[in-house]
């Protein structure tokens, strides 16, 4: 049974929140007229007769209540209060009502003694994130505080009922804000670097971190059924990943070093790279895949080499070698950390110079080919139709007399 009336019936917005008394003055004179068989159909079953003057829980279609669940009495469900939610088309903004019982109230089973019922009207066409049912969950969240309830019991107006929503709220964010700074804290501490720096840090770090996954990194992928079908699918998708790039790269590599490196070397490398650094990488996550910039590279290698007459391979060789080099250097003294201050604007320009050096690259090869393929043809083909219009044009009779062409006009004229 309903019982007696409310005492106190609020009407708000989602927007207002704030503590100022004349925000909360212009949020108790806002007035929805939304009229009872709107929201009818859409909070209530068929079954509900409004003349009974009784309500029960069977009659709603859906609604919102808090439950907690205790170790020693299972799920135990809250039933002080429980909130309603529709949506409706001719409303462009959320309402949110509150009403306060004058005292306990039975709503059928699981709800004996209800003191508040929340009522949330939204627009149909919304966000899912700021849909009725998003909102009810946000203010259900505060009317499942026992504190909260018993501010509420103890407003005596508008105000204060209001300004204790509002404060529950922002003390709940700003805990919420203490917690992420407390755990950003202990993140920072347990990764704290020693104050004392040496050669080497960065990698006795890395060691010490993944050495005691290095095992799981391998003999998770064939645990089970399912993680070997994973891993089976992972390798099939890698290798058409991976093969298509290295013969096209490869085949550019060729024709840039004139054959030195084809397709085949490049295969290879690939398969030797990506398995050694599969062993000892230790990031089962990073693809080894041969790029542009490296083709790009090796072509000005080649050019270098033709002009200076060095061997080509003796200078590839030379230029790994002092890379593996700079490499060992920059792990050991942790140049990875200037990374941080790498802006996107570098990267983006990085690429936007490997795509303009690539698409020269394709405009000459298609150059080329076209050179080679289709101009010698064309040329033959138009010298030829070029000689047998000249033979046509000496074997023609010769031009009538001029007296002659205008009788052969006028003849021509009157037909």
């Amino acid at each position: 049974m309903i019982g007696e009336n409310p005492k106190q019936f609020y009407n708000t917005t989602e927007k207002d929140t704030k503590l100022p008394k004349d925000k909360i003055q212009k949020i108790s004179s806002i007035k929805q007229y939304i009229s009872f068989s709107n929201i009818s159909e859409k909070i209530f079953t068929n079954s509900f007769n409004l003349s009974e003057n009784c309500l029960d829980t069977r009659d709603l279609q859906e609604y919102l209540q808090a439950i907690e669940i205790d170790f020693h009495k299972g799920i135990v469900e809250d039933q002080n209060w429980f909130a309603l939610y529709c949506s409706l088309e001719h409303i462009f903004s959320p309402r949110i009502c509150f009403a306060r019982l004058e005292a306990p109230t039975n709503f059928g089973p699981s709800l004996n003694f209800v003191r508040f019922i929340l009522l949330v009207i939204g627009p149909l066409q919304q966000k899912e994130t700021k849909s009725a049912f998003e909102i009810t969950r946000t203010f259900g969240t505060l009317l499942a505080n026992p504190e909260l309830r018993n501010e509420l019991l103890n407003a005596n107006n508008e105000y204060e009922f209001v300004s204790a929503i509002c404060e529950k709220a922002k003390n709940i964010e700003n805990e919420e804000e203490i917690e992420e700074k407390e755990l950003k804290k202990e993140t920072k501490t347990d990764l704290v670097e020693s104050p004392k720096w040496h050669i080497g840090r960065g990698l006795i770090k890395d060691f010490k971190r993944r050495l005691p996954h290095y095992k799981n990194d391998f003999l998770d992928g064939i645990a089970d059924s399912r993680s070997f079908q994973k891993t089976i699918s992972s390798a099939v998708f890698l290798f058409f990943i991976v093969l298509p790039t290295a013969i096209a790269l490869g085949m550019l590599n060729d024709e840039n070093t004139h054959s030195k490196i084809n397709v085949k070397k490049v295969i290879l490398g690939q398969w030797i790279g990506g398995l050694l650094f599969g062993i000892f990488g230790g990031q089962l996550f990073l693809v080894i895949l041969t790029s542009p910039p490296i083709s790009i590279y090796i072509k000005v290698i080649e050019r270098i080499s033709h002009s200076t007459n060095f061997d080509f391979f003796q200078i590839y060789s030379g230029i790994g070698l002092w890379c593996c080099f700079y490499l060992l250097l920059f792990a050991l003294f942790e140049a990875a950390n200037v990374m941080k201050y790498a802006k996107r604007s570098l990267e983006e320009l990085f690429s936007l110079f490997i795509a303009c050096t690539l698409t020269i690259e394709a405009f000459k090869a298609s150059m080329r080919m076209l050179d080679k393929a289709f101009l010698p043809h064309c040329s033959e083909l138009f010298i030829n139709s070029t000689n047998h219009l000249l033979s046509l044009i000496q074997h023609l009779p010769p031009p009538p007399p001029p007296h002659l062409g205008k009788i052969y006009y006028k003849w021509f004229k009157i037909l």
